[in-house]
Order: structure tokens, then C-alpha cells, then sequence
């Protein structure tokens, strides 16, 4: 516990240049620039013990009365503009003084201070608290979720609480700066108004702002040339983050790829209780299940998206496993959690898996509680359950097959077969690569994106091998480009046979490809292609750019992408 606390208190010192606090800055500034030194300690107080509650328990307490918190965060924008008009006109401040009084009066048995401005501070306090929202980090995310998840306990409080300690000390020092530019500024009382009155404006600003959400547009724009400083983001931390899921959420397991060395003699370990399935998910292809009814089944929980190429890769065994197994005691279930928005449109999903031939059970995992119950990080990931309940088996990603098939054998009480997994035999291609920025990793480095707008992006030199770039004018979006001009371009260089592109939107152009600076020969055309070798984009899915046959090597490909198209994610194959 004594990591998490350190690790906590110092995620919480540098929250303070989180682009996502930015818009509470002012009030913080505004708030040294007053005559009594006292409010600074009150907003302390204040904003600790109400970003606290509002972590642990404010979250959980109005969802169980059917309420948001938008009111609450309304209120404390409206807290922020009062203090604003305050700075303005300073008379307010005399007849505020007065009705927070009582507040005062008991800050008074803390502070030895007047109590003049501490109640005020501590109301003031109170609002950045609720509206205190920096960009979580590993820590600040697992309290979030412990709390969703009712799990609060007296370690996930000390943890919020050295949080909220180490955030207020950047605080402090934000309010004493701007205190002792008051005392400078004492002997020029002209100065010192105007820049009070601007303190007031900007408050001012940030309240409306915040009320009306434009301040979303601000903290974009701000992520673009701020980076996020975690201190937290390390093994050490995530470890003893994973075991605190697992003690306070109610978590049976929290798998490593070493537990299946527990294998002995061809007995699969015993690795957990495996969760239930959440009563109001949405089902295809099968009424809702639940694990009490699969007992004295064996069960096979396969996490997929249907534009995942590794997840379709992956099709064809579980469509054959089933067809083999289902009338020995094997259930499959799909649970498809989303990798990009589109695939949350459960149209979407019906239509995939009747294009994509899956007769077997499919669970719709919008919400992600699924993946969070296995502590899922993977696409594709496949989870093996006994007659009894027990999770006894699972495998990451492609590959594995005759081992997992022993596996379905193994607890269906079948001998196991002989044979070679012939994935593990397949040659080098190149990574999934995503044109979203939130996971971009194929950009070049002297190639700046800019996010969330449009922009021209010039032609580059041939591509180093496995780096993507983009041509013409492009909008990059959290997890997609968009095309946003007639002559825009993908160019890649990649190794392998096939090469696929998730595409969404619609345009009466079609795609176009050229392979090293050529034009596609007819024998590489992929099954998406017409006779022109042409691909027109008419659904969100998975699409075939080139199929290469027995030619495998490295390659430049230039994909001419109409306007309106958005494209997320290439994979890349050697079949």
C-alpha cells in the first residue's frame, strides 16, 4: 500500500499541468489575489474533502437514485462565476462575507486566523472539487472503476486522499504566487485593479465555460501542445494496481501468461471462479446466458471485434470447434467489446456475423464490463471455463490452435491430437498499424498530426519499413482519418502477402491502389476488388487492399482514399 500512497500523492502533484485542469486555473489565481490569506487555506480544506467524496462515493450514490451529477457541476459553475463577479465589483464581496458567515465562524476553531474569507474559501473549495478533473492516470483510473464498482475500502481512501493532498500542494503555491504579486503590485493600486478585474474575467470565463462544455474544445486544443506527465505509469504500480482490483473489486483472477506453467502431467490449473456474464447485456444468436445455466457445459469466451483481422483470423477454428465439439458439451461465446465507435451499432455486429458465418452465441460488450471483469487487455483473447465453473485455460491473441483444441479435449474427457500449430510457422509481416492518433505508432517521426482538425499534409519520402504517412487533406480523429479532399492519399510500407484496411463512411468514388508506385497487376486484385481493381466502400468493416498469393516480401503500397471515406486500422498477413 505504501507504494500506491507515494505514487498517488506525487500523480496528484503534477496533476496540476494536466491539460485537463487548465479551465480551473483562474479561480485559483483569482482566489491568492484577495485580502486575506485565510481563503487559501479554506479552499484547501474544501477542495480535499469534496474531490474525495466526489471520487469514492458521489458518483455511485447518484446513479442509485436514478441522478447525474449535472446539476452539482452546474452549481459549482455557478460557485466560480460568483467569485468572479466578486473580483469585478468588490461590494459584492462585503455582502457574500455576510451570508457566509456561519461557514466561517466554524473555520474559525481550525484556522487562528480571522475568519474572514475562509468560509468563502471553503465554498469555493467545494466547487473545484467537483470540477477538479484531471486526465487519469493508471491510479486515478482504478479508483474510478473501484468506486463504479462499489468496492470502496480504506486503502482505495488513503489512496484518493494522498491524491488529493499532493494536488493541493501546486494549489497552494498557485494561490501564494498570486498573493505576493498583490503585495507587489500595493504600491501601484491602478495596476493592482486592472489585473484583479482580469482575474475576475477569466473566472468568469472559465464558469460559463464550464457550464456550457466549450471548454472540451480548449482542453483538445491544449493536448496537442501539453503532454501529459505521469509518474505512475510503471510495472511497479500497475502490479499492486491489479492486486487491488483483485482484493477490493471482487476480481477471482488477475491472469499472467505464467500461471499456465501450473500445468502438469496434461492437467490444466485451476485459475479462478469465472465471472458472470452482466443480466442486461444485449445477445445475439442466442438468448442472454448466464454462467449457473452453462454449468456441466465447457465454456469457450472468445473476446473479438469483427474488424479485428487477428480476431477473424481466428474465425474459421472457433466455427470448426464448434461444429466439432458443440454436441459433446462445448458452448462458445463471443463477446464482441468494440475496438472503434461504429462497432458499437449493434446493426453492425448482426450484420457482421451473419456475413462472417459465426452460429454461435455472441454477447455485445459496449460497456466494457466483460473485458474489465477478466481483466481482458487483448483482441483476440480466448477463455476456457469448466463443467464446474473453474477457469482453467486461456491464450492471447492468434496461434496456439492445436494447444487450445487439447485444451477443449482435455476438460470435454477426449484424448488429445498430435499435430503441429502452423501458425507458429508464419514468416515476419508487419504490425496492425492505426491512422487514429489515441494508438498511432506507424507515423513517422518528423511527420506532425494534428489532431481533431484539418489539415494538408504534404508527400513524403518513400516510407521506412512498417511506417505509414498521409497525403493530401485529412482530418485525424481519437481512433480514425478521415478523408476530407478528392486527392488524398495512404502510403505503407509493409512485408507480408495481404494487406487489410478497416473503412468507414460511404463516397461514389472508389478506393484505389497502386503498388510501388505502379499500378496494381489483375493478379494481386483481393476478393473486395472489382474487375477494374476497384473497392467501393459501402459499410464500416474489414477490407482486402491486396492479396499478394505466394510473393511475399516487403512492399510499397499508395491507397487512394475518396473524400468522406475514414480509415482506422491496416493488418497485414503472409497466408
Amino acid at each position: 500500500m505504501l507504494i500506491l500512497l507515494v505514487f498517488s500523492f506525487l500523480a496528484g502533484i503534477v496533476t496540476v499541468f494536466s491539460p485537463c485542469v487548465l479551465p480551473v486555473l483562474p479561480p485559483l489565481l483569482a482566489a491568492g489575489y484577495t485580502k486575506n490569506p485565510s481563503r487559501s487555506w479554506g479552499i484547501i480544506l474544501g477542495f480535499i474533502s469534496c474531490f474525495t467524496f466526489a471520487i469514492l462515493t458521489l458518483s455511485q450514490a447518484l446513479h442509485s437514485i436514478g441522478a447525474t451529477g449535472n446539476w452539482l457541476h452546474l452549481i459549482a459553475a455557478i460557485i466560480l462565476g460568483v467569485f468572479g463577479l466578486i473580483l469585478l465589483i468588490p461590494k459584492l464581496g462585503e455582502i457574500f462575507e455576510r451570508l457566509a458567515a456561519p461557514i466561517a465562524r466554524l473555520g474559525n476553531t481550525i484556522s487562528t486566523r480571522t475568519a474572514e474569507g475562509f468560509g468563502g474559501g471553503v465554498l469555493l473549495g467545494f466547487a473545484l472539487g467537483l470540477l477538479w478533473t484531471p486526465c487519469a492516470g493508471p491510479i486515478l483510473a482504478t479508483i474510478i472503476i473501484l468506486s463504479t464498482l462499489n468496492a470502496v475500502s480504506l486503502t482505495t481512501v488513503g489512496i484518493t486522499l494522498a491524491y488529493a493532498l499532493g494536488a493541493a500542494i501546486p494549489m497552494m503555491f498557485i494561490m501564494r504566487g498570486s498573493s505576493y504579486l498583490k503585495k507587489s503590485l500595493s504600491s501601484h493600486p491602478s495596476a493592482s485593479a486592472t489585473l484583479r478585474s482580469i482575474f475576475g474575467v477569466l473566472t468568469i470565463a472559465a464558469a460559463v465555460g464550464i457550464a456550457t462544455n466549450w471548454t472540451e474544445v480548449f482542453q483538445k486544443l491544449a493536448l496537442e501542445y501539453i503532454p501529459i506527465i505521469e509518474v505512475e505509469n510503471n510495472a511497479l504500480v500497475k502490479k499492486r494496481l491489479a492486486g487491488l482490483v483483485k482484493a477490493d473489486a471482487g476480481n477471482s483472477f488477475v491472469l499472467r501468461v505464467e500461471d499456465m506453467n501450473a500445468t502438469k502431467d496434461g492437467v490444466l490449473p485451476l485459475l479462478g471462479k469465472a465471472p458472470a456474464f452482466p443480466a442486461n447485456d444485449k445477445w445475439l444468436n442466442s438468448k442472454p446466458l448466464t454462467m449457473n445455466e452453462l454449468e456441466g457445459k465447457v465454456v469457450l469466451i472468445d473476446f473479438w471485434t469483427y474488424s479485428c483481422i487477428n480476431c477473424l483470423r481466428t474465425l474459421p477454428y472457433l466455427s470448426r470447434w464448434y461444429d466439432n465439439y458443440k454436441d459433446k458439451g462445448l458452448v462458445i461465446v463471443g463477446v464482441h467489446t468494440p475496438e472503434f465507435s461504429f462497432e458499437k451499432v449493434p446493426e453492425n455486429v448482426q450484420d457482421a456475423i451473419k456475413r462472417l458465418h459465426v452460429n454461435y452465441p455472441v454477447v455485445l460488450d459496449n460497456d466494457y464490463a466483460i473485458w474489465k471483469s477478466y481483466g481482458n487487455l487483448y483482441w483476440p483473447a480466448h477463455y476456457l471455463i469448466d463443467k464446474q465453473g473453474n477457469l482453467r485455460y486461456f491464450h492471447f491473441g492468434e496461434g496456439k490452435y492445436i494447444e487450445t483444441e487439447n485444451a477443449i479435449r482435455s476438460l470435454l474427457g477426449l484424448t488429445p491430437m498430435n499435430g503441429i500449430d502452423e501458425m507458429d510457422r508464419r514468416r515476419a509481416t508487419t504490425p496492425e498499424t492505426y491512422l487514429g492518433y489515441k494508438r498511432a505508432q506507424g507515423y513517422p517521426f518528423e511527420l506532425d498530426i494534428f489532431r481533431d482538425k484539418e489539415h494538408r499534409y504534404v508527400p513524403q519520402e518513400v516510407p521506412n519499413p512498417d511506417q505509414v504517412t498521409l497525403e493530401g487533406d485529412w482530418i485525424v480523429h481519437e481512433d480514425h482519418a478521415e478523408s476530407t479532399s478528392p486527392r488524398s492519399y495512404i502510403r505503407i510500407n509493409f512485408i507480408g502477402t495481404k494487406v487489410y484496411l478497416v473503412l468507414g463512411g460511404m463516397s461514389k468514388e472508389p478506393v484505389q491502389v497502386m503498388l510501388d508506385s505502379k499500378p496494381l497487376p489483375a493478379k494481386y486484385y483481393s476478393k473486395d476488388m472489382n474487375s477494374k481493381g476497384q473497392i467501393f466502400i459501402k459499410e464500416p468493416r474489414k477490407y482486402d487492399m491486396i492479396d499478394l498469393g505466394r510473393d511475399y516480401g516487403r512492399h510499397e503500397l499508395q491507397i487512394h482514399i475518396p473524400e468522406g471515406i475514414s480509415a482506422y486500422a491496416f493488418t497485414f498477413g503472409d497466408e
